[in-house]
């Protein structure tokens, strides 16, 4: 199973919380503190492997952690939701991921003697953070997106599942309050929220100089790398705010600036042939489906290479455009 996550946020967000202990510093802002008595933060592994199916990971990004539960094993599956157009089928979601996640677990214990007649633990957690500033209204629980009338629902009683995921909906905390977790864990969830939507996000970052100043340099390194990725911010405006920080964040930001200046270069020229891509693959829709919607065309057009040899690869066997753009 491939591990990139297909876009910038995806990216930031998989590669800060693959630290156990930022990830442990997450989990313990969501979960009880009777519940985080029982964790063994301190076994915290990461485990290889994505568990969303690819024609999926441009919206989810996920990260499964193995530790210790009351003295058993258990795993922490962290997976993060960051479209503006939530999934109102998360539930189901979660359950394939997990059934996933335990079918790979038995496969890598099917000659073990006695054999495994338990199951270990998922603790299943959603973060949900979204530029909009929408907050969560979709449900978290399976029993609330099955197809039956209340009255079904209360003869079958508890032949209904149940299963719920924990939800961590960053929309609906203040900045505040996410600046309360442990430093990196805010700064992240913040800059996930305030970068795409913020054309001075220098303004933001003034206000976190603190909070920067526990980060390490590599989590500098792969902040800078987001806002300029994601953010309208310019770098002379971001540079006082990594001015302030020493000699590694300065160096720093003269790196990854001179990286985006030199793969500006050669962008421009990557640039038009993608363009070139979608207007083949426009007129290529028009031929075959007939007059195409503002929607699809603009989605093809903001489409990058790798999504669109994905829209060709599906319009060989598409009968419709709706096939084609999923």
């Amino acid at each position: 199973m491939g591990e990139k996550p297909n876009n910038p946020h995806d990216a930031y967000f998989r590669a800060e919380l693959s630290n156990p202990e930022v990830a442990a510093g997450e989990l313990r802002s969501v979960l009880s503190a009777a519940v985080s008595e029982l964790m063994d933060w301190s076994v915290m592994e990461r485990q290889s492997g994505s568990f969303v199916p690819a024609e999926l990971r441009s919206r989810y990004s996920d990260i499964l952690f193995r530790t210790r539960w009351n003295n058993r094993d258990a795993f922490v599956y962290l997976l993060i939701e960051h479209q503006s157009s939530q999934d109102p089928l998360m539930p189901f979601r979660m359950v394939e991921y997990m059934v996933a996640i335990w079918a790979r677990y038995l496969e890598d214990r099917k000659k073990q003697r006695p054999p495994v007649t338990r199951l270990p633990l998922i603790l299943p957690v959603v973060v949900h953070v979204s530029a909009d500033g929408a907050r969560w209204s979709v449900p978290v629980e399976l029993g609330d997106i099955l197809d039956v009338d209340e009255e079904v629902r209360d003869l079958l009683g508890d032949y209904l599942p149940r299963f719920r995921f924990l939800l961590d909906d960053v929309n609906a905390i203040g900045v505040r309050e996410l600046l309360a977790r442990q430093p990196a864990v805010g700064v992240i969830l913040v800059m996930l929220l305030q970068a795409p939507k913020h054309d001075h996000i220098e303004e933001v970052l003034f206000s976190l100089i603190e909070h920067l100043r526990l980060l390490t340099p590599e989590q500098i390194y792969r902040l800078l790398m987001y806002l300029f990725t994601v953010s309208k911010t310019s770098a002379s405006a971001l540079r006082p705010v990594f001015d302030q920080l020493g000699p590694q964040a300065k160096e720093a930001m003269m790196t990854v600036a001179d990286e985006f200046r030199a793969e500006g270069r050669v962008e421009g020229q990557a640039e038009g042939r993608v363009q070139g891509q979608a207007d083949l693959l426009i007129h290529q829709f028009s031929l075959k489906f007939g007059s195409l919607s503002d929607r699809v065309i603009r989605t093809v057009r903001a489409a990058d290479a790798v999504t669109l040899r994905e829209l060709s690869e599906r319009f060989v066997t598409a009968s419709s455009i709706d096939e084609v753009i999923a």
